[in-house]
């Protein structure tokens, strides 16, 4: 069972522009660039795992972030998880252990992983969505 998920969804039939919706439903290289951008995310969220944020000590949490792309009947979903069940504590911090007794803070290794690539998505999109008008 999956402890910790991030989805994000290309539904093309949700796009205002026809010309669009049209271009990403007969191209089929977006779950490659879904890809990459499942890779750099989770690469990035590994580096924060290991002494950035997060001090690693078995490498457990660290080995256990994957990424998949999955096509639906909309589009495209890129999934990236961690079947580890203390990913989501680390993450938004809160209690555990018995009776709940010990409180263990936020550490957004995730959060901040998004954040850093940020700017490299959009230019991994950018690119992808210009190569479909300069055809």
């Amino acid at each position: 069972m999956t402890d910790f998920t991030i989805h994000s969804r290309v539904e093309p039939k949700k796009f205002k522009s026809p010309a669009l919706t049209a271009a990403l439903k007969n191209l089929g290289r977006l779950p490659e660039q879904l890809g990459r951008i499942g890779y750099t995310l989770v690469n990035e969220i590994q580096r924060n795992l290991s002494g950035r944020i997060l001090q690693r000590r078995t490498g457990r949490l660290h080995d256990s972030w994957e990424w998949h792309v999955f096509s639906t009947n909309n589009g495209w979903e890129l999934i990236i998880d961690s079947d580890i069940v203390y990913a989501r504590i680390h993450e938004f911090g809160g209690f555990t252990g018995r009776n709940y007794a010990t409180k263990i803070k936020k550490s957004r290794y995730l959060s901040k992983a998004m954040i850093a690539k940020k700017t490299q998505i959009r230019r991994i999109m950018t690119r992808y969505v210009s190569k479909i008008f300069i055809r």
